[in-house]
């Protein structure tokens, strides 16, 4: 499925790869520094799944532009375009 000259499934299979990693950075991995950060020790969210999947929708937005920018950049492959990833996301 082609939406506006970028594949659809590579950005939702992006933007899921992204939301996994920040359930695990910030569920799994330190869920108790992050809590203590926020000051919320024991809080938990009342509706987790509504703000689950406005972050995964609020994930393809980047995964959508940076489907767009790597074209017109021309540099293709995973070192560039994670460098392309990299510079992108310093300056948003």
């Amino acid at each position: 499925m082609v939406f506006h000259g970028v594949n659809v499934l590579a950005v939702l299979v992006a933007a899921v790869i992204q939301w996994v990693l920040g359930y695990l950075w910030y569920g799994v991995l330190f869920s108790k520094d992050y809590k203590a950060l926020v000051h919320r020790e024991g809080a938990t969210a009342s509706n987790a799944g509504g703000v689950m999947a406005f972050d995964l929708h609020f994930q393809s937005h980047p995964a959508f532009a940076l489907a767009k920018i790597i074209p017109l950049t021309h540099w293709a492959g995973f070192g560039k375009g994670s460098l392309v990833g990299a510079i992108c996301g310093l300056g948003s």
